[in-house]
């Protein structure tokens, strides 16, 4: 079983015994996957899109990373209509928030907004709340496994949360 783990801005797509993971506070992780041929992948942005004169990675702004995900679709040569498409992350950090943005919000909404411009239909989600998760996807399988770890005051401990 190999194991690919994603930094924010990495993607990964593929086939076999893999396990991709990341870990999310703010960021979210957008996952697809392909029944019938067992292939799948995962990505981890940070932000909705990319300001002005950045060079940074494609992968880390949300709007260039569909951009990896319809090549790989397109590679397949399967519609998008045919995948399980997932959404997850974009969790506060701190109980109470003080930007004056929300951009575990914004990070949601272009998740969500990308993936139905696109046709992927969304069957999987774990969206929001107070602090990070652990995410690993099976490309064997297309399980997905969630844990949330809870910073609120009134938190409970570290535990397994089912999608």
């Amino acid at each position: 079983m190999a194991d690919v783990y994603l930094q924010p801005g990495g993607f990964y797509f593929g086939t076999g015994d893999v396990h991709v993971r990341t870990i999310l506070g703010t960021c979210v992780a957008i996952t697809v996957w392909l029944p019938v041929c067992k292939a799948g992948g995962m990505c981890h942005y940070l932000l909705p899109r990319r300001p002005k004169n950045s060079t940074e990675s494609a992968g880390l702004y949300a709007e260039e990373v569909m951009t990896l995900f319809m090549r790989e679709v397109q590679q397949l040569g399967r519609p998008v209509q045919e995948y399980q498409a997932g959404l997850f992350g974009g969790g506060h950090m701190f109980h109470l928030a003080t930007a004056p943005f929300d951009v575990a919000q914004m990070n949601i909404d272009a998740g969500w907004r990308l993936l139905h411009a696109h046709g992927f239909r969304v069957t999987r989600e774990h969206l929001g709340g107070i602090g990070h998760r652990r995410i690993t996807m099976d490309l064997n399988t297309g399980e997905i496994h969630v844990e949330q770890f809870d910073l609120s005051p009134a938190g409970r401990a570290p535990g397994k949360v089912c999608p």
